[in-house]
């Protein structure tokens, strides 16, 4: 029997799957990345540029499905910060806890840790629900523009983002041109947020019936991502150690890379069974804590020598990626059975 879900929210959990697994890959693969001397050094750092998709992939999904709507600006402002600040919290005290007993922390130093929290997270990933709360009091705003834009005005809105959120901040880190785009006021509505655009755009191109559109989103993701590697690799040999001025997430080729993965997988034609479906439908209701755990599980793996850092690396980076999200995908599933647990996970 064929799934029952809504085609398009089927495409959307499959990036969230995609997003966590690319994610993952990113955060296993710094053990060989530290030294370019490394044997496996090459081979991970092209999985490391086809994966640095991962967080604008995570915004894109929340813009494709937040935007596209009118909200009511009380009602959504309520609804996202019940929404995240529950996780926020319990997994920085999660990550304070297990980094008192695995790297001993001493909790003594963290006596004004409440106000610590306002400023920093607990442990560096958990930085993207920070940017989430920096992003959603501009959505409903946001969702105002985009829904009432014709397409060349929004083509407009994200020429303005791309070229001063990411192609003049590029110029300046990879080549030292620096322009003072402050001086004009350019970075009126700049960072994540055109992320947030971008992936209601995207899905908009993805959903057409037009044949051509996985080719050319696959080819827009493939090469973007090959240069990513090629440049990063060039970059990093002249310097003499890891330089991620290519890799960044804000930056044209990732930007560029993002929209033709996100439009691939949008566009395509699912056509799964109903255990299919369920079995995504639920990766995806699990995608935030697979986010946020999956960092424990890769150290706990790591203890027993379960890492990247084994030939063939071919073959182990993406195998340690899909067991660490295979092993955080299952806590969260049986911890989601608790009713309490339910809303934070």
């Amino acid at each position: 029997m064929a799934s029952q879900a809504h085609p398009q929210s089927q495409n959307i959990d499959l990036i969230k799957m995609a997003a966590c697994l690319l994610v993952i890959t990113v955060h296993v693969t710094g053990v060989n990345l530290v030294d370019i001397a490394s044997p496996g050094w090459t081979a991970t750092n092209v999985y490391e540029s086809f994966s640095r998709v991962c967080v604008p992939l995570f915004f894109m999904v929340s813009g494709a499905t937040l935007l596209p709507r009118d909200h009511r600006l009380g009602e959504f402002l309520k609804r996202r910060f019940l929404r995240i600040f529950p996780p926020l919290l319990f997994w920085s005290f999660v990550y304070i806890g297990y980094y008192y007993y695995s790297k001993g922390w001493d909790l003594r130093a963290w006596g004004a840790y409440y106000s610590f929290l306002l400023w920093r997270p607990s442990a560096t990933h958990l930085w993207y629900l920070y940017a989430l709360i920096g992003i959603y009091p501009f959505i409903p705003l946001i969702s105002k523009i985009y829904n009432n834009s014709s397409n060349t005005e929004k083509i407009y809105f994200l020429a303005l983002w791309f070229l001063t959120s990411t192609a003049v901040p590029f110029l300046g880190s990879a080549y030292g041109i620096r322009l003072n785009l402050s001086a004009y006021y350019l970075q009126t509505i700049g960072g994540y947020i055109g992320y947030f655009f971008l992936g209601a755009f995207a899905m908009e191109i993805g959903r057409r019936p037009h044949r051509s559109i996985p080719w050319i989103s696959v080819a827009i993701y493939v090469l973007s991502s090959i240069l990513i590697a090629v440049m990063t690799y060039r970059v990093s040999m002249a310097a003499g150690k890891w330089t991620t001025v290519f890799q960044a997430y804000l930056t044209p080729l990732v930007a560029v890379a993002a929209f033709g993965l996100f439009t691939l997988l949008m566009s395509l034609r699912l056509h799964l069974t109903e255990l299919q479906g369920r079995a995504l439908a639920s990766f995806a209701q699990c995608s935030l804590g697979v986010y946020c755990i999956h960092i424990i599980v890769r150290d706990e793996l790591a203890r027993a020598d379960i890492t990247a850092a084994h030939s063939p690396y071919t073959l182990i980076v993406p195998a340690v990626a899909v067991l660490v999200m295979v092993i955080s995908w299952l806590v969260i599933f049986v911890a989601r059975k608790v009713p309490a647990l339910r809303y934070i996970l």
